[in-house]
């Protein structure tokens, strides 16, 4: 394999589909793997189509600021995927001007979406009416939907496990106070150097 190319962003961040979040765990995904491969390949050429590159994640810019030295970045997503002669695939994109460039190997990088069994259960619970979003923006994510009823994960927003162990953490303290206020049970709190 002599070329490689990852394009990011594919079917999210796009208002024509009605996917405007960032799934927050592809660029470092992709990064990662782009470098996996240039290690098991240092004469690959690789190439990362994005939109911008979201540095989400403890030391993640230095490691992006790393990937530039061995890894060639594109800001531009590309508008076909072709094939081309001898089994590889044409990408046609425009940085400044039109381009076609033929590689080994594509991989897309297709955003998070809302799974459907979640939507169904929010739906029964008469808490969320639509399959194309998430249940909260990220400025506004609440772990409580309604009395009783606590979230976390993925179904809030499009995040990594780190997060989603996070946000479970504090859905289950929630979940707790709840439950406490509800009784004469008094629930301990979580010591400060608890992670």
């Amino acid at each position: 394999m002599e070329s490689l190319a990852f394009i990011q962003c594919v079917g999210s961040r796009d208002a024509a589909l009605g996917h405007l979040w960032c799934s927050k765990l592809c660029c470092a995904t992709a990064l990662r793997l782009a470098n996996r491969m240039k290690w098991d390949r240092p004469a690959a050429e690789i190439t990362l189509f994005y939109i911008d590159i979201q540095t989400f994640g403890r030391d993640f810019e230095g490691f992006y600021e790393k990937s530039k030295q061995r890894i060639r970045f594109i800001r531009t997503i590309p508008g076909d995927i072709l094939p081309a002669d001898n089994s590889r695939l044409l990408v046609s994109y425009f940085d400044g001007e039109a381009k076609e460039e033929p590689f080994d190997l594509v991989v897309l990088s297709v955003g998070m979406m809302p799974d459907a069994a979640n939507y169904d259960l929010l739906k029964q619970l008469g808490l969320f009416e639509s399959k194309e979003t998430f249940s909260s923006g990220y400025e506004n994510i609440s772990l409580c939907l309604e009395e009783g009823v606590f979230t976390a994960g993925a179904l809030l927003s499009p995040m990594g496990i780190a997060d989603a162990a996070a946000f479970g953490l504090k859905a289950a303290e929630e979940a707790m106070r709840y439950l406490a206020s509800a009784s004469s049970v008094s629930i301990p709190e979580r010591p400060e150097e608890f992670p």
